[in-house]
């Protein structure tokens, strides 16, 4: 699959994002904390997802956590900080998408984007059955710098993280290579300080392909060296 980094993208999905907690209080912002690793490891698996299932096959993949888990694992392109709840990427499992009303898209921002006028492309290979049993490893994965770190405060922006057990994403296939593309597109024009509120229906915020559900929490991404997977677990050393 090639990917075109100059794609215009207009929305037309959307994601929910909820949040498994221990208490009772509502949530206010979800904080994603990616390295720039972990950006590509995640667009790269949800490409390969998108070429792998149609719009009608529900599934679910969960990401545990390094050091506290028996089994951390980086099922979605990214290993999770030993702070972070669990992630859980839902597929196929949102409905009712007719009922997304943009207000005016062209009010969303967009990411920030160093070659504004030239094609720059990104190859992800979907042919991996070709090659048997073989074991693959993505570039992403060789220096173990795919980390994300998942941060949640409250409506009065304390952080409740450690009161979160889970976090759930739920995409539909069809929003699934706008997302990738997307976060592709951010992975490959990063600036220092690098922070973006992911859009909702009202179109406040920046563009990443999918548009965010009004009954999610505020959905903010960013970017920073989150070191190697071997600072966070002893088990990998």
């Amino acid at each position: 699959m090639i990917i075109n980094l100059a794609e215009k993208i207009s929305p037309s999905e959307f994601i929910r994002l909820k949040v498994v907690k221990n208490v009772e209080e509502p949530v206010g912002k979800i904080n994603f904390s990616f390295s720039r690793e972990a950006i590509i490891g995640f667009s790269t698996e949800l490409l390969l997802l998108y070429d792998d299932i149609d719009c009608s096959r529900q599934m679910s993949i969960t990401t545990h956590p390094l050091a506290v888990d028996p089994a951390p694992n980086q099922s979605i392109g990214f290993y999770l900080t030993p702070s972070s709840p669990d992630f859980m990427i839902k597929i196929n499992t949102l409905q009712n998408e007719s009922e997304l009303k943009l207000n005016d898209p062209e009010k969303m921002q967009e990411i920030f984007t160093y070659n504004k006028k030239g094609n720059e492309y990104y190859y992800v290979n979907t042919d991996l059955e070709e090659l048997g049993e073989e074991i693959i490893i993505e570039p992403y994965e060789l220096s173990k710098r795919n980390i994300l770190n998942i941060s949640i405060e409250n409506q009065e922006n304390n952080d409740i993280t450690s009161e979160c057990r889970a976090i759930v994403l739920e995409i539909n296939k069809n929003g699934i290579k706008d997302f990738a593309i997307s976060l592709l597109k951010w992975a490959n024009n990063l600036k220092n300080k690098d922070e973006y509120l992911i859009s909702r229906e009202d179109c406040k915020g920046t563009n990443f392909g999918v548009i965010l559900t009004q009954d999610s929490p505020s959905f903010l991404v960013n970017c920073k060296d989150l070191g190697t997977v071997y600072e966070y677990d002893s088990r990998f050393c």
